[in-house]
């Protein structure tokens, strides 16, 4: 059977579309008490805070919206640590609060000048925190001692904090709109998103950023090349495919620990919004770029339970070894035993098991790569870092 030319380039077309598009619904809203930052635990609760309110409120995956805690005055940016704590930023409050998974308040810093974002960095157990008012980002310690990190020096109301695969801490300018990295203490300037910018998230160090006033969601690649993600940019509650669908002053904005979906606070609608459909590898024309460097990335989702991924890039092939010790250094599971691998971009799972398929304890794990040059048989790269099991 013949198809016609025409029916064949619409079928075509048509799989194109639904292969390489994004979709934008509505979980809750609007008119609901959520307008500001989110964050996503690994059953995939979604936490939201309401700034002009005093509540975090919780949406499970069917979509049932309840409070969590109460109480806060102006709760801003939220982040959550590897025993499944949620921190909350009281803006105007000048007050960390954290929060066990019972519902149990606590303050952890009871004087902190407009705190906004916050970053948990659960290898070093600390707490970053953007303070947008006076252009400053700080280090909490668990026990609550506050130091400064940065001040000044580029930063212009910093909201929107994240750590990328290297573990740099990336920056978010509310004002402005510049996307701002930190590494080895210099802060560079990597991207810009139309002002204001709310919230920041990265799946595979791509960083998507909400534009309050634009009424669009951007997506900065790697390279700091940033287009538009979803949104018309005019604004409304619509929801469809991400380029006819509208938000009315997106804000907060997180990804599920899978890294395969985006959740965005409507601060005007009071809506939570969902996108959908590859939405890190969705642009037309996005193919992988063979990296430059031998790198190991950060484990996602991390914590996790009870699976997590492991990335890695090899420059050139080489021969591979991946294995997994605990905290003492004995190892637990080996997941590469030596196998040459082409370069590019690869992935190991592991599912929190031993080399007996024992199910391990949860606790904090290394994770360590060695790649061998294949015709020096020498050991050209190294690298070890952590992670957390939870069961």
């Amino acid at each position: 059977m013949n198809v016609p030319c025409t029916l064949f380039t619409s079928l075509i077309l048509l799989f194109s579309l639904t292969l390489f598009s994004q979709t934008v619904s509505t979980i809750v809203g609007p008119n609901v008490n959520v307008d500001d930052g989110m964050i996503v635990d690994n059953d995939g609760n979604i936490y939201v805070s309401r700034y002009s309110g005093s509540t975090v409120s919780k949406v499970t995956p069917d979509g049932t919206l309840s409070t969590f805690a109460d109480g806060f005055n102006t709760p801003n940016g939220l982040e959550i640590d590897a025993e499944g704590n949620i921190y909350v930023a009281d803006a105007l409050g000048g007050r960390i609060y954290r929060i066990s998974q019972d519902g149990i308040v606590d303050t952890l810093v009871f004087n902190i000048t407009n705190p906004s974002g916050l970053a948990f960095n659960a290898t070093l157990d600390t707490l970053y925190v953007s303070q947008c008012t006076i252009s400053r980002i700080s280090k909490v310690a668990l026990d609550g001692t506050v130091t400064t990190l940065i001040g000044g020096n580029g930063l212009n109301c910093p909201v929107g904090l994240e750590f990328d695969s290297e573990q740099n801490l990336i920056i978010g300018n509310f004002t402005g709109g510049n996307i701002l990295k930190y590494e080895n203490s210099a802060l560079t300037v990597i991207g810009n998103v139309p002002p204001f910018l709310g919230f920041i998230t990265i799946i595979e160090d791509h960083i998507f950023g909400t534009s309050f006033n634009a009424n669009k969601i951007y997506r900065m690649a790697p390279g700091g090349s940033v287009e538009e993600f979803a949104g018309t940019g005019i604004a409304g509650l619509v929801d469809g495919p991400a380029d006819s669908a509208r938000f009315n002053a997106p804000n907060g904005i997180a990804s599920s620990r899978t890294g395969d979906t985006l959740y965005v606070s409507d601060w005007n609608s009071r809506s939570l919004r969902m996108i959908t459909g590859n939405v890190l590898t969705g642009i037309e024309g996005w193919k992988p770029v063979r990296p430059k460097l031998f790198t190991l990335k950060q484990n996602y989702p991390n914590p996790f339970n009870p699976t997590t991924t492991i990335r890695y890039s090899l420059s050139a092939a080489g021969i591979v070894k991946l294995n997994i010790y605990d905290i003492q250094g004995r190892q637990v599971k080996q997941l590469a035993s030596g196998n040459s691998q082409s370069a590019g971009s690869h992935e190991l799972v592991w599912n929190g098991t031993d080399d007996f398929g024992v199910a391990v304890a949860s606790g904090v794990y290394l994770y360590r790569l060695s790649i061998t040059d294949q015709r020096s048989r020498r050991t050209g790269f190294q690298q070890t870092r952590k992670m957390v099991l939870m069961r």
